[in-house]
């Protein structure tokens, strides 16, 4: 699989859609670092490239505030 930058994944075992922020090596091995949100708070994270998937790029955040 190839990820860059910017892509949208997730466990292949379930999860929010994270944004891949780096893809590289960690111990030799295929690594692909995430950030997403859990509510408000941003989390990060790193995964073996095998345990993640893509995922359809989510549609827009509602707008809090009325149009």
């Amino acid at each position: 699989m190839t990820l860059k930058i910017g892509d949208i994944v997730e466990l292949k075992s379930g999860g929010p859609p994270m944004t891949v922020t780096s893809v590289g090596t960690d111990f030799g091995k295929p690594t692909v670092w995430c950030a997403w949100f859990d509510g408000t708070m941003q989390r990060n994270d790193h995964f073996p490239i095998d345990a993640v998937k893509t995922c359809a790029e989510p549609g827009p955040m509602p707008s809090a505030l009325p149009p």
